[in-house]
């Protein structure tokens, strides 16, 4: 564990977009998050997003019983373009269903809903706060419509019931909007902040 998040935080400091071989990029078990750590909204910053909390069932979370506080963020506009962007520096490991990007403190960001044929990333890539995914994808009434998900990994319990080896636990982080620095609340509309200090903070 100790030898994966050395690597990870060698990598997760060069300045390369592709920086490694796919196929080792893994989350890390165990690490400890910064739960007070200011993310981006995953939007442009002219856009004027609704925020809703899905369900685990709404946001394909079938059959799994390792979800701890499980949290998911739909947002959710109409006007502008769909452009996705990461929340956060770190490293693609998935490309699939969704999108997912490891950060340096282990913990990893989950994008739905973005539209596979737009994406500007893949596996191995380094994203920064204003590195842009792909583009939302259009719901039944025309907006676009993405969904956000961030969270850490601890092993399982002994004992503790679960098919998978490991706890998810859930994050309902800061983001940095246009009214300050807050937690979201359900069916508010935000726009993002994202200034030169939160997108380089990190390097």
């Amino acid at each position: 564990m100790i030898l994966f998040t050395t690597i990870l935080l060698l990598v997760l400091s060069l300045g390369a977009p592709t920086i490694c071989d796919a196929q080792e990029i893994r989350q890390p078990i165990g690490e400890a998050p910064q739960k007070e750590f200011v993310y981006r909204l995953p939007y442009a910053k002219r856009i004027s997003a609704t925020a809703m909390q899905q369900s685990a069932i709404a946001a394909h979370h079938y059959h799994e019983d390792n979800l701890v506080g499980f949290t998911c963020w739909q947002f959710s506009w109409q006007n502008g373009n769909g452009d996705v962007y990461a929340v956060r520096k770190g490293v693609v490991s998935q490309i699939g269903e969704y999108v997912e990007v490891i950060h340096a403190d282990g913990t990893a960001s989950r994008y739905a809903g973005v539209a596979y044929e737009s994406l500007r990333v893949k596996k191995g890539d380094m994203v920064w706060p204003d590195t842009i995914i792909g583009e939302a994808a259009k719901d039944e009434n025309g907006n676009f419509c993405m969904e956000l998900e961030l969270y850490y990994l601890t092993p399982r319990p002994e004992g503790h019931r679960t098919r998978a080896s490991y706890l998810r636990h859930y994050i309902d982080p800061l983001f940095s909007t246009t009214r300050g620095t807050i937690q979201l609340q359900e069916g508010k509309t935000y726009k993002a902040k994202a200034n030169k200090k939160l997108i380089v903070k990190e390097k």
